[in-house]
């Protein structure tokens, strides 16, 4: 495990603490001086390139679309997916995301197990 930088004490009463040891900071202090303020980021347009290949923001998008389509994917879906099965994060991942539909993950998913879990996790599609 590689050496922190920074390492932290917690005390359980209200404020900060009396004593820190060297070396050490106090989470109660040190937290207060970063604001609760989202940092700027910098807007993106569809033509900027999402991966080392070139592919755009926008075109990643509009795959994700199509296969959300053939999906036959809604707003408010829910998409069970095993993993082991299916190892194209493009139509498990990006395809609900274009949708508006969230996914449930499953890593090797007993078949004899698959309809409670449909049942148990409201799911309205599986791949």
């Amino acid at each position: 495990m590689p050496e922190g930088t920074h390492r932290y004490l917690v005390g359980t009463g209200p404020g900060p603490l009396d004593e820190v040891p060297p070396g050490w900071l106090d989470w109660s202090a040190e937290v207060l001086r970063h604001p609760e303020i989202a940092p700027d980021l910098a807007a993106l347009r569809p033509s900027d390139p999402a991966s080392p290949d070139g592919t755009s923001y926008g075109e990643w998008g509009a795959v994700a679309r199509e296969y959300a389509e053939q999906l036959d994917l809604r707003a408010g879906d829910r998409l069970l997916v095993d993993v082991a099965e299916h190892e194209q994060p493009l139509k498990w991942l990006l395809a609900p995301l274009a949708a508006g539909a969230s996914v449930v993950l499953c890593a090797n998913l007993d078949p004899a197990d698959r309809e409670a879990r449909v049942a148990g996790e409201q799911v309205t599609r599986v791949l």
